[in-house]
Order: structure tokens, then C-alpha cells, then sequence
């Protein structure tokens, strides 16, 4: 599957629709300190069980990142704070897929569609 250029440009236009409207700015994230906001968001929302082991870890994200796959965060237009975060690999070469494995938005951001803010970008 071929993708063109203006399939491109308005998969772009919809994603900045869809942060404007929810208020956010979102972003990539590659830097440690920028993962593991990722990470704390994620254990605030899921909160890991007895033991306090975490889902995911600032490295593992980091590593996918080095190898070209994706993680994302949403972060609030009026307060600057890092609200959501999205993570996805890509498939085998042939599928041209993306796996979007997880994507969390704090409770207090909820139904502002921060969450398919993320998902488009």
C-alpha cells in the first residue's frame, strides 16, 4: 500500500484538528526525562499492583524509540503539564502497520478527546 503525499498532509491537518480542539499540544518523545513523565502518567492511571512493579520502564521506551517506533505525549495547552501518552511499534515491513499498544489520559482530562488526539498524531 503506497501512501501519497496528500493522504499525508490530511492525516496531519486532522491530528492538529483534533489537539486543537482538545486543547493539547502533542508531541514525540525520545529524551529520558520525557519517557519517564510517560511512564509515572502511566502508573498514575494504572496504578501497579503489590510490589509497585511498573508496566512499562523510561529505558524500554527509549529503546523502542532508537528503533523507530513511536511514543507520544499530550501535553495541556493552558498548564504545560503532561496529561496523556501513546505508545505503538510498528509491524513487519510488508503489513505497513503501527501497533498502538497503549494510550492513557489523567481522569481529569477525560472527555476532552485527548485520547484521539493522541491516536491521530
Amino acid at each position: 500500500m503506497t501512501i501519497t503525499g496528500a493522504q499525508v498532509e490530511a492525516a496531519d491537518a486532522a491530528s492538529r484538528d483534533a489537539a486543537a480542539g482538545a486543547g493539547v499540544r502533542v508531541r514525540e518523545l525520545a529524551e529520558l526525562p520525557d519517557l519517564a513523565a510517560a511512564c509515572a502518567l502511566f502508573d498514575e492511571i494504572w496504578q501497579p499492583g503489590p510490589g509497585g512493579q511498573s508496566l512499562l520502564h523510561a529505558e524500554l521506551l527509549r529503546a523502542l524509540t532508537k528503533a523507530g517506533n513511536y511514543v507520544s505525549g499530550a501535553y495541556d495547552e493552558a498548564t504545560g503539564d503532561l496529561i496523556g501518552a501513546c505508545t505503538g511499534f510498528f509491524g513487519p515491513p510488508a503489513e505497513a502497520s503501527l501497533h498502538s499498544h497503549t494510550a492513557a489520559v489523567l481522569p481529569g482530562a477525560l472527555r476532552r478527546a485527548v485520547g484521539f488526539a493522541l491516536k491521530l498524531h
